[in-house]
């Protein structure tokens, strides 16, 4: 794993143990938004006529839509000031989101340290920084999987079926969160994705 390239989206505990209220966030699996959508069909049994009708009939199509919301993240610095062994959050002074024009792979959120126009400040030395836990939210999903397959009588109980499957039949990139780590120069880009490319995969089964 790369250096600063924690897949979790926040510290696993409290900047401030005798701060409970400044430790709130959404949690690490929260979609705010997300939806599934199935469909099949299956092909009339008298489906075509005369010599096309053995091919077409039998038939079976399904596809699986799913599009959701990014996970929250919470940017972090990656140099802890504060002398106690654990960690650091940064002071926050904007929003911290980009536009959704202005985000990509490299660049997914304002993640400059110091600059005038930076979302985020290093606090004063020993003192804890004001930003929250799960202020920014990482990329979308959206995923097809589909399916077509047929199914073949070779006697009263005996079937034959087979079944060509398409997992991420887009071929889309869903990335994964970004590096959340402030003050490094991977801060804001993303390595790696959530979903696996294209895969095809066919079988066979016979059931009786």
């Amino acid at each position: 794993m790369a250096p600063f390239s924690d897949p979790l989206s926040r510290p696993a505990a409290p900047q401030d143990t005798y701060n409970a209220r400044g430790n709130r966030g959404l949690s690490p699996f929260d979609i705010a938004q997300r939806a599934v959508l199935t469909a099949q069909y299956d092909l009339p049994h008298r489906a075509g006529r005369g010599w096309l009708a053995p091919i077409t009939r039998d038939w079976r199509a399904s596809a699986m839509i799913t599009l959701q919301t990014g996970f929250p993240f919470t940017p972090e610095l990656a140099v802890n000031s504060l002398n106690n062994g654990g960690f650091q959050l940064p002071n926050r002074t904007g929003n911290g989101a980009l536009p959704a024009g202005q985000r990509s792979y490299l660049d997914w959120f304002n993640s400059s340290l110091g600059a005038a126009n930076s979302a985020f400040q290093v606090p004063a030395l020993y003192h804890y920084g004001d930003s929250g836990f799960d202020i920014l939210r990482g990329p979308g999903l959206a995923n097809l999987d589909a399916a077509l397959s047929r199914s073949f009588r070779l006697r009263d109980s005996l079937h034959l079926e087979t079944r060509l499957a398409a997992t991420n039949l887009l071929n889309r990139a869903n990335f994964a969160l970004p590096n959340r780590y402030l003050g490094v120069e991977s801060s804001g880009v993303i390595s790696h994705t959530v979903t696996p490319a294209r895969q095809l995969q066919l079988s066979v089964r016979v059931a009786w």
